[in-house]
């Protein structure tokens, strides 16, 4: 058995895919490549890991990364996404998923601040140093509110969209400044080839001025977890969907509807330096983070210092504990376009 990746050896995707698939109970009619094309792109393909039986020419166990960076007008955090996990079931409890993450961590661990994953087991994740962070805000419907249908937009697809739309797209997302997801000219170029995610744009004089996203295939079914809308447009699409609102439109559903907000994913501290950057330059503060010898991340925050626990510390600066201390756009969230 070795640890090799798709661009080494991409005569094993077809296994790669459906292994995750089996793992993660996809349905029938929905395909994992599809939904996740950005995670297997060929330009990302030597960052998807397998063990493989080279014997019997089996594909034993997987693990995905992707590269994204964080970013304000000012500020960007790199983390390193990991995803597409799975352990075929005859190797079990035989450590191949903890082998995966090792080899990822020991490549990446002085490029990134974070690494992040997407879990509901909590319990096991804790063990290899993952925590809660960062947010969703789901909205849950108090009451049914009828609202006219915006029959104005128009369903399509990323895929289908022409040069001018795309540039329309871009420039909308761009106009948000809180703390998302910077999307680079090749990020785009792969989310331009998406087809499973549901698109619905609003144009006026040939030009998108809205638009929204529901879905992605077999993840994120009847979610609308990205958007660029007018709020009275906003609220009559969360009367049929779930949406994740922005921080900013929180205020829009005090009577319609009731906000839950829970964690965003699991991360895990990586570069310390590169955490201490970024949140000095947000906080506008002097801030000095120190690893002690049993794990714990001594914090200067000008002449006070404190020590805590990784976790501890990942939720009050990068949780949804920094909701009451800190005067930032934190927690952060990453799209369900971005996300793996």
């Amino acid at each position: 058995m070795d640890i090799t990746n798709l661009k080494r050896d991409p005569h094993f995707i077809n296994q790669y895919v459906e292994l995750i698939e089996v793992s993660f109970k996809y349905e029938e009619n929905f395909s994992f490549a599809q939904d996740f094309s950005r995670l297997l792109s060929h330009d990302n393909q030597s960052n998807c890991w397998f063990i493989v039986d080279r014997t019997n020419q089996l594909v034993l166990a997987t693990l995905a990364t992707k590269a994204i960076n964080l970013s304000t007008s000012q500020n960007i955090l790199p983390i390193c996404l990991v995803g597409g996990i799975a352990t075929r079931s005859n190797n079990r409890n035989q450590g191949l998923f903890t082998a995966l993450l090792n080899h990822i961590i020991e490549l990446n661990k002085k490029n990134f601040a974070f690494f992040a994953l997407w879990s509901d087991q909590q319990v096991l994740y804790e063990k290899f140093q993952f925590y809660l962070s960062g947010s969703i805000a789901t909205t849950i419907q108090k009451a049914p509110k009828k609202y006219s249908p915006l029959n104005f937009f128009i369903r399509t697809s990323l895929n289908q969209l022409t040069k001018s739309e795309q540039a329309d797209l871009i420039k909308l997302y761009n106009q948000d400044r809180s703390l998302k997801v910077a999307r680079s000219e090749q990020d785009w170029n792969e989310i331009f080839n998406m087809s499973s995610p549901h698109l619905y744009i609003y144009k006026n004089e040939n030009t998108i001025e809205e638009y929204y996203i529901r879905g992605k295939g077999f993840d994120l079914q009847n979610i609308v977890y990205e958007y660029h809308l007018r709020p009275e447009n906003i609220l009559k699409i969360a009367a049929t969907s779930v949406v994740w609102p922005k921080k900013c439109d929180l205020v829009l559903f005090n009577e319609t509807h009731e906000i839950q907000l829970q964690y965003l994913a699991m991360f895990k501290i990586s570069n310390l330096e590169l955490i201490e950057n970024f949140i000095a330059k947000e906080e506008n503060v002097c801030v000095k983070l120190t690893k002690t010898r049993n794990f714990f991340i001594q914090v200067r925050l000008g002449n006070h210092l404190s020590e805590m626990n990784p976790k501890e510390f990942i939720d009050l600066f990068f949780g949804l504990s920094c909701l009451d201390n800190l005067n930032t756009n934190y927690p952060f969230f990453i799209s369900g376009i971005d996300s793996i």
